[in-house]
């Protein structure tokens, strides 16, 4: 088989296998990773800096804050200096939910790193994170 079609069945199918663990969030997998950075991250964020250290449009936030709004999974908080802007924070429902799937998602890479040995799958993930910072400079 050709070495660069076996690559993409590989990582097609690791990468839709992995994505299936989150199938069964209320929520996104986007909004899930707005709440992540909200839930894990101190600080208070706009709109903007939640789209900038997500590396997505502002426009696909704002989308995914009206439907966290909607879910009762974050609050807005006007910003005292700029009457314009405001604040997004997590509710207690958001906190709720991110530990949950962390504690799901934990196990499941526990598992992985139990069966492949810590030494490769430590080696998995440098490679795979190695890939992703070369392919965001394509």
């Amino acid at each position: 088989m050709d070495k660069y079609l076996h690559a993409n069945i590989v990582l097609s199918k690791f990468s839709r296998d992995y994505i299936d663990l989150k199938n069964d969030l209320p929520i996104r997998p986007s909004e899930m990773g707005v709440l992540n950075l909200l839930v894990k991250r101190e600080g208070k964020y706009t709109p903007l800096a939640i789209a900038d250290m997500l590396g997505v449009s502002k426009t696909m936030v704002a989308a995914h804050i009206a439907a966290l709004e909607k879910g009762e999974y974050i609050s807005k908080q006007p910003s005292e200096t700029d009457k314009r802007s405001f604040f997004v924070l997590p509710t207690e429902k958001a906190k709720r939910l991110v530990a949950e799937v962390d504690n799901r998602l934990d196990s499941q890479l526990k598992f992985l790193e139990q069966t492949m040995g810590a030494d490769m799958f430590d080696a998995l993930i440098t490679l795979v994170d190695w890939a992703q910072k070369t392919i965001e400079k394509m």
